[in-house]
């Protein structure tokens, strides 16, 4: 998977949101892969290097046409991974039952963070 900032369907602003996003799970993670439990670098990982952004529901043309970015670049349906073999295996593609669950614990979590709920 690309750095963010190569990708020409994602603004400066998502890029920025983005590197929010993986310095808050690095913490919430305490600084583990989401996977294996390795340790992360944080220094790395603020200038883009070593741990990815693992996406649960994948970040395919398919997931954001049906979700949005809202719920895919969610940082519930998000992990920091050390290496592609554990992104690979933080993705929960084809399990319907745990998409539909998780997709509802999502939209609770923008209703909230919207004051909805």
């Amino acid at each position: 998977m690309g750095d963010l900032r190569e990708s020409k369907a994602v603004t400066p602003a998502e890029v920025e949101h983005m590197e929010a996003i993986r310095r808050r799970l690095w913490r919430e993670q305490r600084g583990r892969c989401a996977h294996c439990g390795g340790l992360l670098n944080l220094r790395r990982i603020e200038t883009g290097g070593a741990a990815q952004l693992a996406h649960r529901l994948p970040q395919d043309k398919v997931m954001l046409r049906k979700y949005g970015k809202d719920i895919i670049h969610h940082p519930l349906n998000l992990g920091l991974v050390c290496s592609d073999y554990c992104n690979a295996r933080v993705s929960k593609r084809n399990h319907p039952e745990w998409e539909q669950e998780h997709v509802a614990k999502i939209r609770e979590a923008i209703e909230a963070d919207r004051g909805e709920i």
